[in-house]
Parts: C-alpha cells; sequence; structure tokens
C-alpha cells in the first residue's frame, strides 16, 4: 500500500514510498545485494527473495504475528524460490517445491494443505493458492467472495497471481482464467484477452 518495489537491470532493489514504517528504506545488507530476483510490495510491507533463497522482509509488521525478519526459521532462510504477502500473512514456496505460510494465525496460516512439485504461489488479502506442476491450483483460508472456487482450467497453467480479492491464472498457450470478487470487473476476462492472445 502507497510503496513502489522493483529490480534494476544490474540485480538491485530499489523502493519509492512515503516515510511510513521504513517503506522508503531498504535494509542496510539489502542495499548491497545484486543478485536480487523477486521483490514484493504488500499492505505496509515488503519482502525480497535472492538469487541465493535469502528472504528479506520489513515496514509495518503488527499484522504478522511474531514473524520478522528475526524470526525467519533456519530451514526456511536461504531456501526460498518465492514469496506473496496477505494483510496479515506471507506464503513461501521453497526450493524443494513446498510451500509454508508465515504471519498472524489465520484460516490460510492454519490450514495449509500438504501439497509438493508447486510452481507457483499467490495470496489475497484472505486466500492463498498454490500451483502445481500437474496444472493443480490448491487454494486454502477464508471462504469468501468464491475464491475457493477454482474454475475448470487447462492442465498446462504456468503461473497464478493474487489482488486484494481474486485470482488469475495464466496457461502455456496465453489463456487467462480469472475468479473471485468482481465488483469492479476485476475477475472478468477481457473478451480480447480470452483466446490465447497474453
Amino acid at each position: 500500500l502507497n510503496h513502489i518495489l522493483a529490480i534494476t537491470e544490474d540485480g538491485k532493489a530499489v523502493t519509492w514510498a512515503p516515510n511510513r514504517f521504513k517503506l522508503d528504506t531498504l535494509p542496510s545488507r539489502l542495499a548491497s545485494e545484486t543478485n536480487v530476483k523477486q521483490v514484493v510490495a504488500g499492505y505496509q510491507m515488503s519482502a525480497v527473495v535472492t538469487e541465493e533463497g535469502y528472504l528479506y522482509f520489513w515496514g509495518n509488521t503488527n499484522f504478522f504475528g511474531t514473524f520478522s525478519q528475526n524470526t525467519i526459521p533456519d530451514d526456511i532462510q536461504y531456501n526460498v524460490e518465492r514469496v506473496d504477502l496477505s494483510t496479515d500473512n506471507i506464503i513461501i514456496l521453497l526450493k524443494d517445491g513446498t510451500v509454508r505460510v508465515q504471519g498472524a494465525e489465520t484460516p490460510a496460516y492454519n490450514n495449509v494443505p500438504e501439497i509438493s512439485n508447486v510452481i507457483d504461489i499467490a495470496a489475497t488479502d484472505d486466500v492463498m493458492a498454490a500451483l502445481t506442476q500437474d496444472g493443480k491450483i490448491y487454494t486454502w483460508g477464508n471462504i469468501r467472495y468464491g475464491l475457493m472456487d477454482v474454475p475448470e482450467m487447462t492442465s498446462d497453467l504456468v503461473k497464478i497471481v493474487g489482488g486484494r480479492s481474486h485470482f488469475l491464472a495464466l496457461s502455456s498457450t496465453g489463456m487467462v482464467y480469472s475468479w473471485g470478487r468482481d465488483t469492479y470487473g476485476q475477475a472478468s476476462v477481457p473478451s480480447s484477452i480470452e483466446n490465447g492472445q497474453v
């Protein structure tokens, strides 16, 4: 919320934001990193993952229970493939294809399914999702806005992303699928990109 993260051509993380929760400043160690592979700007939180699988996490941790940079478990640090943020949880895809959720004790934290061979992850405010190699999408968390009602899709899915209250999935042929809250048309795929044009 109200901040932006980006990766430069030489692999550095940059941020610009109002001076709230120190989101306008990178952690000192991160400022010298030149191997950043993912940045995530969440609600009053920022997360960065390096090529070595190291996770940086900073901002307003009040929503995340006891989870902070200093409490990241040893079996997670240096094993992170990618992450996504909800309001009060962080979903973490590990290099071995398994998923962990850290943060507050929400339904998304307490109901993580036992899954493997995960290739992508996504988060909304209330629901987490994981995409496996065989094209299946698993969802868990609060039952809201139809976010747990994954529509029928092809099995060649390659990507999944989450908005505040909706999900999008992309197939290898460019098909886009969406579901969840559609108050502003955010879960309605435009007809111009329904037929493999992405």
